[in-house]
């Protein structure tokens, strides 16, 4: 599984525009550079085309970034957007969009084999990947590609719901988990409007990652992680099952989602403390070689407050870089 990628490559797409200056990935210019990628492209919106996911019955997901990537089977939550609810359960597959990043899906049907769905941005780079898995899946999927999704639609309507953000800039406490994964997302865009700033953090010896993984397969301590990819986010939560490390590479696997995560890619890690729902609460922040967050290991939401304490006694056994 590669660290980064455009159709899964690991390269970008070649050529952001058209020679007229449409972007590759609008819907004005999609359909002239299809051959190229591939497939077809979708008459919608990425976040109407996400809201057709969670009538999937299982799926494979994966999102990439510099330095790290995930993939996960099984059903998808709700995908949510920016500046709204977020929440990550054991056993489904978590998606959060920016939906000024990431504009638009493209499927690829291989032929008549499984379809497979990407999530595009404005200059045409595929963020997410989706593979159905069944015949039932096969048709959803297929459907995208014949009819037009519009936001006035009965089942758009019905699935995207009300996405009136949670709170507004000025009631957030200071910054929390929700606001630092919308931050990378929207490249620190909407924590400098806001003014937040981390309650706390401090940078951790990236060499440490493996031991600190280590501890938490061998211990049982559930975890949730996230791979931020460009305007995506995907997030999976559980116990560890199996970690592995091979010539700068990490292998992290829960019981549905697998992360991988290259070190040569990585340029650091920060533990960032923020605002939880049992108190301040501790993330492992992994940045690339160009500073921007790419992933990030805390515990999401609403858990036991065992698992919280025995998280933050980790964390605070962590010694500082220098």
């Amino acid at each position: 599984m590669g660290a980064q990628g455009d159709s899964g490559s690991g390269e970008r797409s070649s050529g952001s525009l058209h020679d007229d200056g449409a972007p590759c990935g609008s819907r004005e210019g999609c359909d002239r550079c299809a051959s190229r990628h591939g497939g077809t492209p979708i008459d919608a919106s990425a976040l109407e085309a996400a809201a057709t996911l969670p009538l999937l019955e299982s799926s494979l997901a994966t999102t990439w970034a510099d330095g790290a990537a995930i993939a996960q089977s099984g059903a998808y939550s709700s995908v949510t957007r920016t500046g709204t609810a977020f929440a990550v359960l054991p056993g489904r597959i978590a998606l959060r969009l920016d939906p000024g990043v990431v504009v638009g899906a493209v499927l690829d049907e291989h032929g008549g084999g499984d379809p497979v769905l990407d999530l595009v941005t404005g200059t045409g780079r595929r963020v997410h990947r989706l593979r159905s898995r069944t015949p039932v899946d096969h048709l959803v999927l297929r459907s995208l590609a014949r009819e037009h999704l519009g936001p006035a639609t009965a089942l758009a309507g019905a699935l995207l719901g009300d996405w009136t953000p949670v709170r507004s800039a000025a009631e957030w406490p200071g910054d929390d988990q929700l606001s630092r994964i919308d931050d990378a997302l929207t490249g620190g865009a909407a924590g400098r409007r806001a003014g937040r700033s981390p309650l706390a953090h401090r940078h951790i010896d990236l060499r440490l990652l493996p031991e600190v993984l280590g501890h938490l397969c061998s211990t049982g301590l559930p975890v949730g992680a996230a791979v931020l990819g460009e305007g995506v986010a995907q997030a999976c939560a559980g116990a560890l099952q199996a970690v592995s490390a091979d010539d700068g590479r990490l292998g992290v696997v829960f019981e549905d989602a697998s992360i991988d995560l290259d070190s040569t890619a990585l340029g650091g890690c920060v533990l960032v403390r923020t605002a939880g729902v049992h108190g301040p609460t501790s993330a492992l922040e992994l940045v690339d070689r160009r500073g921007r967050r790419v992933a990030m290991l805390t515990q999401f939401g609403l858990v036991g407050a065992a698992t919280h304490r025995a998280w933050e006694d980790l964390a605070d056994a962590l010694p500082s870089l220098g």
